[in-house]
C-alpha cells in the first residue's frame, strides 16, 4: 500500500505529477517488481479519478516501468535494469552538458549555485523535502544554463527518474549528505574556473555514487 507521500497536493496540475508519482514510488520499491497494479485502489490511495491514472500508466508502460497483460491489467516490471541505463545515460549526457555549462559560465549562474549550496549546507538531515528541493533546483541551474537546446532537453527528461525525496531519504547519513555536498562544491569551483573537463568529471562520479546508493537502497527495501 502506497504512503501518503504519494497523495497529490491539490495544486498540482495532475496530468504531470501522477506519472512523475507513481514513477517515483516504482523506483524507489513501494511499488515492488510483479506487483499487480489494480487502477481502482490506486486511484483512491493517490486521490485522483482514473483518467489521469491510465494516462500515466501509459507513459509508464513506455518507460520500461510497468507492462500491461490483455485479460490482466498493469503490473510493475522489473526495473533493475531500466534504472542502471537510465543512470548511465545520465552520467553521458550530464557529462556533455557540464562540458558546456563550465566553458560558457556567466556569473550571475555562478552566484546562484553558491547560494544554493549554502542554503543546502544549512539544512538538516530531518529536512528531506527540503533538500530535496535544493538539490533538484541545483541540477535545473546547470541544465537550463547550458547553451544546447537538444541537450538541456535530454538531461532534463532522464534526471526527473531519480530526483525526488525518496532520493534524499537514503543519503538521511550526515558523512553521505556532506560528500554530495562537497561534489556540488567541486561542480561549483570547475564552473567557477570555466573548467569543462573537471565539471564533466565531477557530475560523472556524482551519478555514479548516487547510482549505487539508489540500487542498495532498493534492493534492501525489496
Amino acid at each position: 500500500m502506497l504512503g501518503k507521500q504519494y497523495a497529490l497536493a491539490k495544486r498540482e496540475p495532475i496530468s504531470r505529477h501522477v506519472y512523475r508519482n507513481l514513477r517515483e514510488a516504482i523506483i524507489s520499491g513501494d511499488l515492488p517488481a510483479d506487483s499487480r497494479i489494480v487502477e481502482g485502489v490506486l486511484a483512491e490511495q493517490m486521490g485522483v479519478s482514473r483518467t489521469p491514472l491510465r494516462e500515466a500508466l501509459s507513459k509508464l508502460e513506455l518507460d520500461g516501468l510497468v507492462t500491461l497483460s490483455p485479460g490482466v491489467g498493469y503490473s510493475v516490471a522489473k526495473t533493475r535494469q531500466q534504472l542502471e541505463e537510465i543512470f548511465h545515460l545520465r552520467r553521458a549526457i550530464e557529462g556533455y552538458c557540464c562540458r558546456l555549462v563550465a566553458e560558457n559560465a556567466s556569473d550571475k549562474l555562478i552566484e546562484s549555485l553558491e547560494n544554493n549550496y549554502e542554503t543546502h549546507l544549512a539544512l538538516g538531515l530531518d529536512q528531506v523535502e527540503e533538500r530535496a528541493q535544493m538539490n533538484v533546483q541545483f541540477h535545473d541551474l546547470i541544465v537550463e544554463a547550458c547553451p544546447s537546446a537538444k541537450v538541456r532537453e535530454r538531461a532534463a527528461e532522464l534526471r526527473e527518474f531519480v530526483f525526488g525525496p525518496s532520493e534524499m531519504e537514503i543519503h538521511a547519513d550526515r558523512a553521505v549528505m556532506q560528500s554530495f555536498l562537497d561534489e556540488h562544491r567541486q561542480l561549483i569551483d570547475a564552473v567557477r574556473e570555466r573548467d569543462g573537463e573537471a565539471a564533466s568529471s565531477v557530475i560523472i562520479r556524482h551519478i555514479g555514487r548516487a547510482l549505487d546508493l539508489v540500487m542498495a537502497a532498493r534492493e534492501e527495501k525489496l
